[in-house]
């Protein structure tokens, strides 16, 4: 489904390759390239399920695990094992290529980023990129596996409760059938 479709984000005006996926290496990893633009990156968050590498291959990255930022130039990565808070962000004026890996992989969040990436270009996420619907917002984080850090992981039981409802249920069969054919 997924394996080497491009999916665009025109709100944060990222790219996302999918190189392997959960399907295609039977479950072992999950392979993305990342194009990410000058000054763009993600929040710190954790994961339970899954390790996550970077691997830069054009381009500055910077990463920050627990309170420790490093940057990365090409050729250089960065492991992260489960449970470790963590983000990936540019400070640089120039846009970075990097790869992530995932292991063991994981097809939720394969799905997940599909359908953020969807529900962007067709204008349903706000300016920071956060999904202007709750329920979508609880679907994407409980079928993530990404975590909040902090005072922010007491509200995960709300998003668990509003996604396994009937009702979101129904949506997020919606929403893969759009967004991740």
């Amino acid at each position: 489904m997924l394996q080497g479709k491009t999916i665009i984000n025109p709100v944060i005006k990222d790219e996302v390759t999918y190189v392997h996926t959960a399907q295609s290496t039977n479950g072992k990893k999950t392979v993305v390239d990342i194009h990410l633009e000058p000054n763009g990156g993600l929040n710190l968050h954790y994961h339970k399920d899954f390790e996550e590498t970077f691997e830069v291959q054009q381009g500055e990255l910077m990463v920050q695990i627990g309170k420790k930022k490093k940057k990365l130039v090409s050729g250089e990565k960065v492991t992260i094992k489960r449970n470790e808070n963590h983000r990936f962000y540019s400070d640089s004026e120039k846009p970075t290529k990097f790869r992530g890996t995932l292991i063991p992989a994981h097809e939720g969040f394969e799905k997940s980023l599909a359908i953020v990436y969807g529900l962007a270009s067709d204008g349903l996420l706000n300016k920071k990129g956060i999904p202007k619907s709750f329920r979508h917002l609880a679907i994407i984080a409980t079928m993530s596996g990404t975590n909040l850090p902090g005072l922010l992981s007491s509200i995960e039981w709300i998003f668990e409760l509003v996604a396994k409802s009937k009702k979101s249920q129904k949506i997020q069969e919606e929403l893969i059938i759009k967004y991740c054919q």
